[in-house]
Order: C-alpha cells, then sequence, then structure tokens
C-alpha cells in the first residue's frame, strides 16, 4: 500500500517537473520566434554611394545623386518621394539596375529579392515668388524645408515597416545678405522696421532704406528727416499694398463663391 502512494507521489512529481519545463520553454520558443521575425523584417538600409547633399543647397541648384537600399524582404512595397524639381524634362529617379525610370515626385515598386541602386537627378525647388502690384514688386519666400528622398518599406496591406529619409532647407542668398546687412545698424527699432518691411515683400525698399542709414550713422552725412521720411513713405506703401492685396484676395474668393453657385444652379 505504502509503495503505490509512492508511486503515485513519483507520478505527479513527474509530471510536475514535465509542467515546469514546459512553463519554461514556451518564453524561450516565444523568444526564439520573436528574433526570427526580427531577422525578417531588418531595418531598411539607404546608403549614398555618389554625389552630395547639403542640408543648405541653393534654390534652382542641381543635384545628382546615387543610392544603394537594401534589407528588405520580397515582395514588399518600397515607396519613394522627393521634394526636387525635374531638371531639363529628364527623369527624378533611374532605378538602374531594375531598368526603370520615373519622372513622378512619387511612386512605388514592388521589392525585388536583390539590392536597388537609384540614381536621382533634380532641382531643389524655388521659394522665391515675385509679383507686381500696380507698379510695386512684391517678393515672398515659400516654404525652405524639404527632402532629397522619402523612402518607406511597407507590407502587402500598406503597413509601415521602416523608412528613411533626408532633408534639407533652402538657403536664400539674398536675405542672407539683408540680414547681415540690417545687423550693421546700431537701432533696434530701425531693425526690427526694416526686417518687417522684407518680410512683407518689399525688398528694394528695405534694402534702400538700410543703405541709407547705415551710411547716416557712419557718416553722419545724411540728415536725419531725410530717413524719417524714407521710413514713414516705405510705412505707407506698405500700408496700401497690404489693402490691396487683401481687396484682391477678397475679391477672387467672392469670384469664385458666385462660380460654384452659379455651376450649382446649373
Amino acid at each position: 500500500m505504502h509503495q503505490k502512494k509512492a508511486k503515485i507521489i513519483n507520478m505527479r512529481g513527474a509530471e510536475g517537473n514535465k509542467g515546469d519545463g514546459m512553463g519554461v520553454l514556451k518564453p524561450l520558443l516565444s523568444f526564439l520566434l520573436l528574433l526570427t521575425l526580427v531577422g525578417t523584417t531588418s531595418a531598411l538600409q539607404v546608403k549614398l554611394l555618389s554625389g552630395e547633399l547639403k542640408e543648405n543647397p541653393v534654390e534652382g541648384e542641381l543635384v545628382n545623386f546615387t543610392l544603394a537600399i537594401s534589407d528588405f524582404p520580397e515582395g514588399y512595397i518600397l515607396s519613394f518621394d522627393t521634394d526636387l524639381s525635374v531638371h531639363n524634362d529628364k527623369y527624378l529617379f533611374n532605378l538602374t539596375n531594375l531598368n526603370m525610370t520615373f519622372r513622378e515626385k512619387h511612386f512605388e515598386i514592388r521589392t525585388p529579392n536583390h539590392e536597388i541602386y537609384a540614381q536621382a537627378i533634380g532641382e531643389i525647388p524655388r521659394v522665391t515668388e515675385v509679383k507686381q502690384c500696380d507698379g510695386l514688386t512684391l517678393v515672398k519666400y515659400k516654404q525652405k524645408t524639404g527632402a532629397y528622398y522619402r523612402i518607406k518599406l511597407l507590407d502587402g496591406k500598406g503597413n509601415l515597416i521602416d523608412s528613411s529619409i533626408k532633408t534639407f532647407e533652402v538657403r536664400i542668398p539674398e536675405r542672407e545678405e539683408f540680414n547681415s546687412k540690417v545687423g550693421e545698424i546700431n537701432d533696434e527699432r530701425a531693425r526690427d522696421f526694416l526686417l518687417n518691411l522684407h518680410e512683407k515683400g518689399l525688398v528694394s525698399e528695405s534694402k534702400e532704406l538700410a543703405e541709407i542709414l547705415i551710411k547716416m550713422e557712419k557718416e553722419k552725412g545724411v540728415p536725419l528727416w531725410l530717413f524719417i521720411l524714407s521710413v514713414i513713405l516705405a510705412a505707407f506703401i506698405a500700408f496700401v499694398v497690404g489693402v490691396r492685396i487683401g481687396a484682391r484676395t477678397r475679391e477672387e474668393e467672392e469670384e469664385e463663391i458666385e462660380e460654384e453657385e452659379g455651376e450649382s444652379r446649373e
């Protein structure tokens, strides 16, 4: 009887040990599976093979570079995107070892079972915008940031797996030159006024006023009344321009609304 009880206890102990072993084995198997999945979806690698990607290029500057893209599963999706502009009606991207060229700023391809070489040729977008308003020339600067490339690795359902991006900020030499010139002026209020005038688009007028004030401070040769008169005149011009631009904008909006209403009636 005692022997039977001992056997039962031993069997239960063995089953308990077996259960403990499975409890340790399950997390280990899960960990190995996780490592396998991580290895399958390894980080996307994008390397610059040739060319230069400046952080602060000048608008209109020609860019020519080649990338090597690797470490992606076969049959996934690679999404390409760029802010470069087409140069001389050429392609923006040439996937040289796939014999594929693209003029579009955005496109997608299925990933092959080998590395991809992508050549990009384009221009840094222009950010200077010149407008004529009743004899006045207004110079405005649009968004200055952009990307040489944005490459995304997506799975078959379009879910993002990994990505790589290289950005830039367009350098505007004219603005840098003006800021440097304004920095020579001692009067803080005059500096702020000139910078505000320049920002509103009155580039030529702000430059002339800056030169007058610099000359007045250095040589004491320009009458103060002349500078004050120039400032008042520039302020008046800025006010008139702002009013006219605002009026034109409202007129354009009203015309668009009338056109939409006319189309809906038809």
